[in-house]
């Protein structure tokens, strides 16, 4: 997700917002990194990856890093979450507050009869975040594994969040080639 905002007197070339998902670091250092590395444009808020208890080695999962232009010079407050596949914090531009979540979903197994047991904990997380929370609106992105068009159970899932919390997919106009 990449998005330009206004008042700021940079080119309107320059992104203001940012989200990466799968960065593969699970070390606490990480942010560290990710400053190091966009200090002079971006603040940063990152999340390492995750690895199962009792793994010591191999690739952890996930990863999650969201990124805000420092010449926007927006108050941003970052949310709690219990998912290691969720990440959020309000952007505060003036007296407008932006809820911003960015997702790293399950994969969809493309099949109608799905066990949701993976899934539902992130969804009702992503609620009670939207239920406690004061905000003006809401942005829901990043590596969702969602296709409007698949009727498989997984995306009956997310196709029921979305209508729950009043969200749009891009998707239903832009529909994707490849999630």
């Amino acid at each position: 997700m990449l998005v330009k905002l206004t008042g700021y007197k940079k080119s309107p070339k320059h992104v203001g917002l940012l989200q990466l998902q799968e960065h593969f670091k699970a070390t606490k250092s990480v942010e560290a990194f990710f400053k190091k590395k966009f200090e002079n444009n971006f603040d940063s808020y990152v999340i390492p990856a995750y690895r199962e208890p009792f793994q010591d080695s191999g690739r952890a999962k996930g990863g999650l890093a969201q990124f805000s232009s420092k010449y926007l010079k927006i108050k941003k407050e970052r949310i709690k979450t219990k998912s290691w596949r969720i990440q959020a914090q309000v952007l505060h531009i003036e007296e407008y507050k932006i809820l911003w979540f960015n997702c790293y979903m399950p994969t969809d197994p493309q099949i109608i009869l799905y066990d949701e047991v993976e899934l539902l904990p992130i969804l009702d997380e992503i609620e009670n975040i939207l239920d406690n929370n004061s905000f003006d609106d809401c942005i829901l992105a990043g590596d969702l594994n969602f296709d409007e068009r698949r009727r498989s159970g997984f995306a009956g899932c997310l196709r029921d969040l979305l209508q729950r919390i009043g969200l749009k997919s891009v998707w239903e106009k832009f529909p994707p080639d490849y999630t």
